[in-house]
């Protein structure tokens, strides 16, 4: 009886071993197909869905992480049709990176996955030095955006910051008044 029950532990060891290691081998397959330079891989990382989340989640907790790997990451997970509330931290953590790719991304992915709750550092990133990423958090707010937030683009529109930029102004315009609609057509619940 008692090597009955060691080999069952030493075989259930085994499988989780056998597990573990093909978790790791698919983690390691993800890695690799983020990182080609032409990144032919899309199309089937998306088609992948929540299959590739676990590696998703693991390369961004990755303090060794390449840049490269965050932004096709984020820009994967707002074109993955699934559950991606697990990512929401993520990104709003993102839109604080150094990185304008990854702050765009970040910003992107908070208009596709977050709500009203999620919106003050977009509104912190309409004051972002780099347009791309102006441009994409005035999207995300259209997307996600409540009264306050359209008041937070009128003072933005009122000010300065895109008389560098002419285009970024109309863009910016542009993106309140989907807001603007989007709000007439579904007003936020009452307190």
């Amino acid at each position: 009886m008692k090597s009955e029950t060691t080999i069952l532990v030493l075989v259930f060891t085994a499988l989780l071993s056998c597990d573990s290691i093909a978790s790791a081998q698919s983690g390691m397959s993800i890695r690799n197909q983020l990182g080609g330079i032409e990144f032919d891989d899309r199309q089937d990382l998306i088609r992948m869905g929540d299959k590739a989340f676990p590696a998703f989640e693991i390369i961004l907790n990755d303090p060794e992480a390449k840049v490269g790997e965050i932004i096709r990451i984020l820009g994967l997970l707002s074109d993955v049709e699934a559950d991606r509330s697990r990512f929401l931290e993520h990104a709003v953590r993102r839109t604080a990176d150094p990185i304008p790719q990854i702050r765009s991304r970040a910003a992107k992915l908070l208009g596709k996955i977050g709500t009203i709750a999620e919106a003050s550092p977009l509104v912190a990133l309409l004051s972002d030095p780099d347009v791309v990423v102006v441009n994409f958090a005035a999207t995300a707010l259209a997307e996600i955006g409540g009264p306050r937030e359209l008041v937070a683009m009128d003072v933005w529109l009122q000010g300065t910051t895109h008389i560098v930029h002419s285009s970024l102004y109309d863009k910016v315009k542009m993106r309140r008044t989907e807001l603007v609609e989007r709000l007439a057509r579904r007003p936020l619940p009452k307190k």
